[in-house]
């Protein structure tokens, strides 16, 4: 009798066990499904931008090297192969094409090409090729300060205001003690020596601030910061130190 019951069991069992076998994978199989699908959604939703093109800037302007600048009202900095600056203003949401050009030496006549009759350039002067490279650029629209850098380690300090660069600089020697520059005019600047700030404080890295205020930040080798503030053209022996932990 129970060799007969068997088959019955195993007949009867069939229809009720294998589908809800089935009916259970299937639905495990949709949530696995469902939540991937979810995921996927979610991290494509996680990694859309919205990109607002606001224009192109010429490939002869060179490299871009920094932005200064509020939300809304920036200046880019470009410079080409000849050393060659372009201030770019970027305000709303187009790139209007002017460009202000700051020469680092005389430059030949070139011919136009079709590409730059399609951009204003203002020419507003040349900043000798001895002041050094840019390293910081600050400020606001129409009142910015650029910061030079050569290979003695003196840092001149230009300020550019409205339409024509005036040619008077600021000089900072690095060095321990006073500064041993001099008031002079040379290749058509006054350059003004200001004071000297010790080499230990380390490289400049940024400045920040507009005409009125500035605060230059050096680093050291190891990592101890030092902000120096320049009210005007005055440079005080006072600095505000941060060291830093390292854990």
């Amino acid at each position: 009798m129970t060799c007969l019951r068997m088959p019955s069991l195993t007949i009867s069992c069939r229809p009720i066990l294998v589908p809800s076998a089935i009916s259970a994978c299937l639905i495990l199989g949709a949530a696995f499904t469902d939540g991937g699908s979810i995921s996927a959604q979610s991290g494509k939703k996680g990694e859309s931008w919205q990109e607002t093109n606001v224009g192109s800037v010429p490939t002869h302007f060179g490299d871009l090297v920094t932005i200064a600048g509020l939300p809304g009202s920036y200046t880019m900095v470009f410079r080409n192969s000849d050393g060659d600056l372009r201030l770019v203003e970027l305000s709303g949401k187009q790139v209007p094409k002017i460009a202000t050009v700051i020469h680092r030496k005389e430059q030949e006549p070139k011919e136009k090409s079709r590409e730059k009759e399609s951009w204003k350039e203002t020419r507003v002067g040349i900043i000798p090729e001895s002041f050094g490279e840019l390293t910081s650029f600050t400020g606001t629209r129409g009142n910015y300060t650029m910061i030079f850098l050569n290979g003695d380690g003196e840092i001149r300090i230009i300020g550019y205001q409205g339409t024509q660069l005036k040619q008077a600089a600021s000089v900072i020697e690095r060095k321990d003690g006073a500064s041993a520059l001099q008031r002079v005019k040379k290749e058509g600047w006054d350059q003004t020596p200001i004071g000297s700030i010790p080499p230990a404080f380390g490289a400049l890295v940024t400045v920040s601030g507009t005409t009125s205020q500035r605060s230059l930040i050096f680093q050291s080798d190891d990592g101890e910061i030092q902000i120096v503030e320049l009210k005007g053209s005055l440079l005080g022996k006072i600095s505000t130190k941060v060291s830093r932990e390292y854990q």
